[in-house]
């Protein structure tokens, strides 16, 4: 199996010091507006959701993983708490631990306590600051272990630190359910990312949200304390900051609901009369009641899940859950 990323010689760690980034500049200007134009061009008016994490995104989704409604975070942290120790012995020593989309980091922390030896750990996320402020924080708390940050868009190939070890066995660590934001095909393209970087000898640990009743879905991802509808209109106010564009915040509102068929709970921001949106040179038109579709969360079952894995070239190696079967914590090998 080739390996998706390669070693550039781009980042280097001073122990003791603050890691120095390779940025690969994910997001330029032109990327967004492009892909916003295109976006707002379809029948059905989406925006890519990894644009709901800048700087800003960022804070507000660690917010929302702090909310009462938001079971992932804390069913996910109580499943690592009860059985990391024997996820460390399956993971095995030495290992380069790549973590795309790392945000805080925090979620690193407990992994990595347990690991024997870690060869390096790689956080990767889009937004700038928070890679850096993640690398820093992962500095000061393991100083002998290189932590080699990358600000990327990990969903692409990307380069990796030339410092690691070629021979040393990776872990491509995915904690948060974040996978199920993936749409069928993208996630699948993921899932074989995953496993091209993983490589022969390496592992998957990702977590995964199990389907259960739309009442529990649809509070979870339309909290009562407003932080997702926030979260969502942040894209606006980021849309309106950085490419010229007039949305109204107050124009739209936030909704969230399961869809049964598709298995997933679909988000988005409604219109809430008729309106024109500008930007640049273009004009696009939202009829009242118009959802403009920002994230989509997927749910399954641990059979659906396991199938669609071994589908892109991982197969299961280990799936732990709760007692009530919310969440699951896949370990994955090549198949």
């Amino acid at each position: 199996m080739s390996n998706s990323m390669e070693n550039t010689d781009g980042s280097e760690s001073d122990h003791g010091g603050a890691p120095t980034i390779v940025d690969l500049d994910p997001t330029d200007h032109d990327t967004f507006l492009e892909d916003v134009l295109n976006g707002l061009s379809l029948d059905q008016k989406a925006i890519p959701p990894k644009y709901l994490y800048d700087d800003e995104g960022s804070r507000l989704f660690d917010e929302i993983c702090e909310t009462t409604d938001y079971y992932p975070t804390r069913t996910e942290a109580a499943i690592f708490r009860e059985h990391i120790a024997e996820m460390a012995e399956r993971i095995g020593p030495g290992v380069a631990v790549i973590e795309p989309g790392a945000g805080s980091g925090e979620k690193a922390v407990m992994l990595i306590d347990a690991l024997d030896r870690p060869e390096a750990v790689v956080p990767v996320d889009i937004s700038l600051d928070y890679v850096r402020r993640s690398a820093e924080a992962l500095a000061e708390r393991f100083p002998t272990i290189p932590i080699y940050p990358v600000c990327a868009d990990f969903t692409k190939p990307m380069a990796m630190p030339a410092e690691i070890d070629p021979t040393a066995p990776r872990l491509v660590f995915f904690p948060g359910s974040t996978v199920g934001n993936f749409a069928p095909a993208q996630r699948r393209a993921l899932l074989r990312l995953f496993a091209d970087v993983a490589g022969a000898g390496g592992s998957v640990l990702l977590g995964v949200d199990m389907k259960k009743s739309s009442a529990r879905l649809e509070a979870a991802y339309d909290d009562s304390a407003g932080v997702t509808s926030a979260f969502n209109h942040n894209l606006l106010a980021r849309m309106n900051r950085e490419l010229g564009a007039n949305f109204e915040d107050k124009a739209f509102r936030y909704t969230a609901r399961w869809d049964d068929k598709e298995g997933c709970v679909w988000m988005g921001l409604q219109s809430l009369r008729d309106q024109s949106v500008v930007i640049g040179d273009r004009i696009f038109e939202f009829k009242d009641g118009e959802r403009m579709h920002t994230e989509s969360s997927y749910k399954f079952t641990l059979g659906e899940f396991e199938t669609e894995a071994l589908a892109c070239g991982l197969k299961t190696l280990k799936a732990w859950t709760d007692a009530k079967g919310d969440f699951a914590v896949f370990h994955l090998g090549a198949a």
